[in-house]
């Protein structure tokens, strides 16, 4: 294999990244499965995580001694040749807890047994029951005057607070410190606004309004690889916030009420956090959080957050969209996973398929039934249609590269500079062909676009809604006035704002160079050239062909006879690459600076850069602008003058190129630092450990592609205009559940459940700390095996790594009174296998039919409830609804209301509840004074049927015998079901 070594750290050279996007959902207590499936992802991050060198290759392990299936995750990914990142995450409901604490994890390398712990040993239905017994261990907590839900929300929402606290304390995280697990991290917690924002919707000469209830939370990690500064949502001080976003995201109606910001304040004043968290302060660092909630003063406040299963109960689109943005120094393979506790299966319909719903059943479907249910469908057919694109675009490429015939004949972009610049479309049109003019046309409305982007957030306008297309018309103006396609106008050239302003046609040039070396990365570990590919398979073949047809039709001359001649092209290709993307993010980081939000109001004399200053102090007479927009269309001489500042704006950004090296402004001092980047990568002589006419030969293949960018960029930019592609790798889907992961446990054939968690509408695992170990257990084995699954999926070290994860888990995780078992039946066989060098077939199989029938049929779990504790937890809960009835009843006081006669049937149904519980001090009154009526009740009918006492008597005493006996009845049933 090649680079068996990696010349810097001694270990397995990194070929690629596999990068992991993951979609975390599923209610209630099937959050502890979940849990356990994201600990086995931040082990696999763990494993392969590197250091960095100066020069920004890898380094050693950043974790010399891997813990637990670390070490099984470490084998796998140097069988791979690969480091693997977890750098998206996407959560909604009690799957969106579990995604916070796993990008905090990745972002501080901090454990995540916090969470587990909280999981284990806090979520016992005992503890969470909202009456006193909720708070008796927390001094801190007080209980309201009267319940607003039947679980303690107040109390989920501290032990959120201690147990991200509780990650700082036990390792904590200086603020500068980059995380070794993962450059850029962003992550989206979903809620649902159940008062609605008032939003904006943009029509062609109006504006209209709606409300928008859904809410997505944003929080995000980047190094400075990545961007200038440090970007850290996930430290100390946003602990509280973080809290906040998970309490909304999981507060599952009539378990916990809706969260609003102030709550936070509530406990954040209370003793043990006072010192560490004054709420006033930190509230102003939060704002960036809730950006929509910002227009109006205190806005936030006047919201509550319920549950983001609401209305986003599967959010994948957060995955698509940022997707767009990423950029990595090795190739790239891209999963997603999302983590599905409960899968849906198809119902049974009792009905024939031709019957048409009756009008209950329609009216359940439209107000119950069809508003919550949510497919995934429609966002996996969007990344499907990305796939689809990727792979277009790609083989469009391929098929330019095999069929290049004009190349040669379009001039270079370097050498043209201020002439092409002064060159019109219908001068140059002879030589690029007539597709070019729609290129032409695509560029010019492509960084028109980015600068009226830039220039409304610089004056605080937002890019969207009626305003912005008024502005866009503005712009469109400027260009009319100022600049012409055709040479017979007595305008400046459209290719010199193109030259000056077009700052994507270089993001483009370094996406395209990178993706190319990507491309021969592929295939080189399949040369030396000339080879015979008989032996290789139909997909690797296509790869070292198509990296070898890069090479001949740049002119380029590559001699790869022997390995070591694979590893110095695979050390230049890689450094070449990482001052590309060094050089991409000099542009991103410059380009974020000029599309500042409210960068006109800053103050000037803050600015050290003096371009940037110029900048600024052009935009301000500019600012009045924003709230003139329609005045300024309607009126040409006004829109003359605003198109004359314009132009004066895009001077002070990049001034005139025939200024050549003396040509000034911010952007234009961009373009020429990236620039002089990527000539310097191309063109430096030296590179440690490889030779100079290695070095040369990559050099001179990827100059050629530099230089003549722009006949591929007008091929594919029509392509890809518009499109959600970023990284230029397909995305493969997988889902990991109970159902998916059947090494140990088919839980389609098996006659009992493998999760304690589906009981009692997804609450079951609350009601047993045994069942919540259980869960936490198969959600690290399920994780394991889809892990390893997934990435080998027909390699023979599959089996060996799949087993020697279950056996680590396994001791991990087992009760040792099942351990004891399984160890028993096995035999030898487990021991066998963890004392052999290298496991036999026979062995392997073995312990796994050994591991699979004790699961099967031998493993013991009690899903039976226990008596006492059901028994209690329900008289509490009817306690507490009795007393949330209670309030509602008060708020409720008009008998013509709907909700007034809910309330009083409520109360009736919990007292009835309360007498059937077997017992309970409510049913032993109500059986003493039972027998007190019965017997008052008797006498009333013999008294008036043997003394003579008229017929009133006696039937009020048989009615009201009859009625006694069948509350007596009811109370009875309701009790032997309870039971």
């Amino acid at each position: 294999m090649m680079a068996t070594q990696s010349s810097k750290s001694g270990k397995p050279s990194v070929e690629k990244e596999i990068r992991f996007a993951v979609v975390m959902y599923g209610g209630v207590s099937l959050a502890i499965y979940i849990n356990g499936v994201a600990q086995e992802l931040y082990k696999m991050v763990r494993a392969t995580a590197r250091g960095r060198n100066a020069d920004g290759s890898s380094a050693d392990y950043f974790i010399e001694n891997p813990e637990s299936t670390e070490a099984v995750y470490r084998t796998l990914g140097e069988l791979l040749r690969a480091r693997f990142v977890v750098d998206i995450l996407s959560g909604t409901s009690a799957g969106g807890i579990n995604a916070i604490f796993l990008a905090k994890a990745l972002a501080n390398n901090q454990p995540m047994a916090q969470l587990e712990k909280m999981w284990v040993e806090q979520g016992d239905i005992e503890l969470l029951i909202n009456d006193k017994k909720s708070v008796a261990d927390l001094k801190d907590l007080q209980m309201t005057p009267a319940p607003t839900s039947l679980l303690n929300s107040q109390r989920m929402y501290y032990r959120l607070l201690e147990a991200f606290d509780g990650m700082d304390k036990s390792s904590p995280k200086p603020k500068d410190t980059p995380s070794p697990f993962v450059d850029e991290l962003d992550l989206y917690v979903t809620a649902t606004d159940i008062r609605g924002l008032w939003l904006p919707v943009p029509l062609a000469d109006s504006e209209a309004h709606e409300y928008r209830y859904r809410t997505v939370f944003r929080f995000y990690h980047a190094t400075t690889e990545t961007q200038e500064d440090w970007s850290q949502d996930f430290l100390q001080g946003n602990n509280p916030f973080l809290a906040f976003a998970a309490r909304a995201t999981s507060s599952f109606p009539f378990a916990f009420e809706p969260i609003k910001l102030e709550d936070v304040g509530i406990v954040l004043n209370a003793g043990s956090f006072v010192q560490n968290y004054p709420y006033t302060e930190l509230r102003k660092s939060w704002q960036r959080f809730h950006k929509d909630y910002n227009r109006q003063p205190d806005s936030i406040d006047l919201h509550s957050f319920g549950d983001g299963g609401y209305l986003d109960n599967k959010p994948f689109s957060y995955i698509t969209e940022t997707l767009r943005r990423r950029r990595a120094d090795t190739p790239v393979d891209r999963r997603l996973f999302y983590i599905e506790p409960a899968p849906e299966h198809q119902r049974q319909n009792n009905t024939s398929g031709d019957q048409r719903p009756d009008a209950v059943e329609n009216v359940a479907a439209a107000l119950v039934n069809l508003p919550r249910y949510e497919t995934i469908r429609d966002d996996l057919l969007q990344l499907k249609a990305r796939n689809d694109l990727i792979e277009r675009t790609n083989t469009i490429l391929r098929q330019i590269e095999r069929t290049r015939g004009g190349v040669g004949k379009l001039k270079v972009w370097g050498a043209r500079g201020s002439d092409w610049s002064s060159k019109y479309l219908d001068e140059i049109i002879s030589d690029y062909g007539a597709g070019y003019a729609a290129y032409h046309q695509l560029r010019v409305a492509d960084t028109l676009d980015e600068f009226a982007v830039a220039f409304a957030r610089n004056i605080g306008m937002e890019e969207d809604g009626r305003s912005f297309n008024m502005l866009r018309q503005i712009f469109e103006e400027w260009r009319r006035q100022k600049y012409s396609s055709s040479s017979k106008d007595d305008l400046c050239s459209e290719n010199d704002l193109l030259f000056r302003l077009d700052l994507s046609w270089r993001v483009r040039r370094l996406h395209f160079l990178t993706r190319l070396i990507d491309d021969i990365l592929s295939g080189l570990k399949h040369f030396p050239t000339g080879a015979a590919d008989a032996h290789l398979p139909p997909e690797e073949r296509e790869q070292k062909e198509y990296a070898e047809e890069i090479v001949k039709k740049s002119g380029a001359v590559w001699n790869v006879p022997d390995e070591a001649a694979k590893d110095q092209y695979f050390e230049a290709l890689s450094w070449i690459k990482r001052q590309f993307n060094q050089a991409y993010m000099e542009l991103r980081i410059r380009g974020r600076k000029l599309r500042s939000r409210n960068l006109a109001a800053r103050d000037v004399d803050s600015i050290d850069d003096a371009d940037l200053k110029t900048h600024v102090q052009t935009l301000l007479p500019l600012r009045e602008v924003k709230d003139q927009l329609a005045e300024i269309l309607q009126d040409e001489k006004r829109l003359a003058g605003v198109c004359e500042k314009i132009e004066a704006l895009s001077v002070s950004l990049s001034s005139r190129p025939e200024q050549g090296e003396k040509a000034t402004g911010y952007l234009c001092q961009t373009m020429r630092v990236v620039s002089r980047m990527c000539l310097v990568a191309l063109s430096s002589e030296s590179l440690p450990d490889v030779p100079k006419p290695v070095l040369k030969n990559v050099q001179d293949c990827l100059r050629f592609y530099y230089d003549y960018f722009e006949y591929f960029d007008m091929l594919t930019f029509p392509i890809t205009y518009a499109t959600p592609i970023g990284e230029s790798d397909v995305v493969d889907v997988y889902r990991i559940s109970p159902e998916d992961a059947n090494g140990l446990f088919d839980a389609h054939k098996s006659n009992h459940p493998k999760l304690a968690g589906t009981k009692l509408g997804n609450f079951g695992a609350f009601f047993k700390k045994e069942w919540r170990e259980n869960d936490i257990l198969w959600g690290r084995l399920d994780g394991a095996e889809r892990i390893i699954s997934t990435l080998l999926p027909d390699s023979p070290k599959r089996t060996e790594l799949l087993l020697k994860a279950w056996l680590i888990i396994l001791r991990e995780n087992l009760d040792p009174a099942n351990l004891k078992s399984l160890r028993e039946r096995l035999g030898t066989s487990w021991d066998d296998f963890e004392n052999a060098a290298q496991p036999s077939v026979e062995q392997m199989k073995k312990l796994q039919e050994g591991l699979h029938i004790y699961f099967e049929r031998h493993y013991e779990l009690n899903l039976e409830f226990s008596p006492q504790t059901a028994m209690s937890a329900l008289g509490r809960s009817i306690g507490v609804m009795g007393a949330l009835l209670d309030g509602l009843g008060q708020k409720y006081q008009g008998a013509q209301t709907p909700a007034f006669w809910l309330t009083r049937l409520g109360k009736i149904f919990m007292g009835v509840m309360q007498v059937a519980i077997p017992g309970s001090l409510p049913r032993l009154f109500f059986q003493h004074w039972l027998k007190v009526i019965y017997v008052f009740e008797l006498f009333l009918i013999v008294a008036g049927a043997v003394l003579g006492f008229n017929n009133t008597v006696m039937r009020f005493g048989i009615f009201s015998l009859l009625f006694t006996l069948s509350l007596d009845l009811a109370v009875r049933l309701v009790g032997s079901y309870i039971t």
